[in-house]
């Protein structure tokens, strides 16, 4: 049981750091204290259902993804995009863009679906 919850709680770790998001931001969208999610990441902590919920919709994951990376749907994801390494890198790294520069690749992106 504790290897299940540290397994989950290294997914919450690589999401968020994934995401750019400090135990802070983390800590303050949920509502609760720091040491609060360093337990979740440290595998000390049990996961709620819901916190699991909130947690997948801020990291931009979908809720297998955390469970093992052996699942199939761990790396195929539930979304079409997480089909394609490339296109998830592209979009890892267009939520680090800033603001302008991921417009003018969500018009380029959109210009180069509509020619298909």
């Amino acid at each position: 049981m504790n290897e299940t919850r540290q397994q989950i709680g290294e997914r919450l770790r690589q999401a968020r750091i994934e995401a750019d998001l400090k135990q802070e931001q983390v800590a303050r969208y949920l509502k609760v204290n720091v040491s609060a999610v360093s337990g979740l990441e440290n595998g000390q902590r049990k996961l709620d259902s819901v916190e699991l919920f909130y947690l997948s919709k801020l990291y931009g994951k979908p809720l297998d993804w955390f469970f093992s990376e052996g699942h199939p749907l761990t790396n195929q994801g539930s979304r079409w995009y997480d089909n394609d390494p490339l296109v998830r890198e592209a979009i890892f790294l267009l939520k680090k863009a800033s603001p302008d520069l991921r417009k003018k690749a969500a018009y380029g992106i959109l210009g180069f679906l509509s020619d298909r």
